[in-house]
């Protein structure tokens, strides 16, 4: 009984092909009913060699390009294209017919857009993700990524215009929010960065990202309280986040939290013991609390990881001066000039 269901699920299919040539409807039949997206794209191969001036051999060529098999959205929508090209009031009604929910063509050409965004290809991003607004004109997301493109490619005022929009049709969107963040970034006005940062981190309170970003743009500001308050936001939700505690510590060296800074880069050399930074950054703190046992231990670690931290002498050097081992400190700061010098 089942053979005999699906006997007549393919007859019917073929039935709905009619009036296409055997290649078309049997591309179709492979990728609607057989789920065998190699060999759609076979027939559709043939397909468009036996009939290369019809729209709907390009469409379903596209949409077998698209298909989760592949994911080869550019091609895909480079597929769609020839058939607008071609006759763009016939594709259009073709698209309106399918099912959207199973051929989006519109996430198509946002995803399209990512790969060309991804190869730095802005040009045919924004050409890509322009057809996905006009197919789906109320997407927030898609108005936002437009905007993301045109900043690169330095349309400013365009961009703008874009994220504004994007932030009308839905103001709960982080994305739209962390977007305009990164635009105002590059424009240097981190205050309204700042905004929009801390709006993303509030819509979306799992994403550590727009936390860690905002922690930096307040940095830039130098509101290193802001800036304090939000890294240690970030080790709470993350205690593994090793540059979040390395942020932490930097900033409580910018307001003289020796202690407390100290206790932030300890925390990342207990994370990642081969982090040369962190040593050094802590071997300063100890410097600065006059605790200058330790101040040379990890210093010296430090050394002990990266010898071409030259600074990491000099430190070693100031701290056996405050020590009053005046020979030893001559020695580090020798050692700091040759290490300085091999550099060069």
């Amino acid at each position: 009984m089942r053979k005999f269901v699906a006997v007549v699920l393919v007859l019917l299919m073929v039935a709905g092909c009619t009036g296409r040539s055997p290649h078309l409807r049997s591309c179709i039949i492979s990728l609607e009913q057989l789920n065998d997206p190699e060999g759609a794209l076979e027939q559709c191969k043939r397909a468009k060699e036996l009939e290369p001036n019809n729209p709907e051999v390009y469409l379903w060529m596209g949409k077998v390009y698209c298909h989760s098999h592949f994911r080869k959205y550019l091609e895909g929508t480079n597929e769609f294209d020839r058939a607008l090209e071609m006759d763009r009031e016939r594709t259009m009604e073709l698209m309106k017919k399918d099912d959207w929910r199973r051929y989006p063509y519109d996430l198509f050409y946002y995803n399209a857009g990512i790969q060309a965004y991804q190869k730095e290809d802005y040009a045919t991003a924004e050409k890509k993700v322009r057809m996905a607004i006009e197919l789906a004109p109320d997407s927030s997301l898609y108005h936002s990524f437009l905007g993301s493109i045109l900043a690169y490619e330095g349309k400013e005022e365009e961009a703008k215009r874009e994220f504004e929009t994007a932030l009308k049709l839905n103001p709960r969107n982080p994305n739209v929010h962390y977007n305009l963040a990164v635009y105002y970034k590059k424009k240097k006005d981190y205050k309204s960065a700042a905004k929009h940062l801390a709006e993303a981190a509030k819509l979306d309170t799992a994403n550590t990202d727009y936390l860690f970003e905002l922690g930096e743009v307040y940095a830039n500001l130098e509101d290193y309280k802001n800036a304090e308050i939000t890294f240690a936001k970030i080790t709470k939700i993350d205690p593994k986040n090793k540059d979040a505690w390395f942020n932490l510590g930097v900033t409580r060296v910018k307001l003289e939290k020796f202690k407390e800074a100290a206790r932030a880069f300890e925390k990342v050399v207990e994370i990642d013991s081969k982090d040369a930074d962190a040593y050094l950054l802590l071997g300063r703190v100890y410097y600065r609390m006059k605790e200058y046992k330790k101040a040379l231990d990890a210093l010296t670690k430090c050394l002990e990881i990266d010898p071409s931290k030259c600074e990491a002498y000099g430190w070693r050097g100031e701290v056996y001066r405050a020590m009053g081992q005046k020979k030893k400190a001559a020695s580090e700061f020798a050692k700091e000039q040759r290490c300085m010098k091999s550099k060069k």
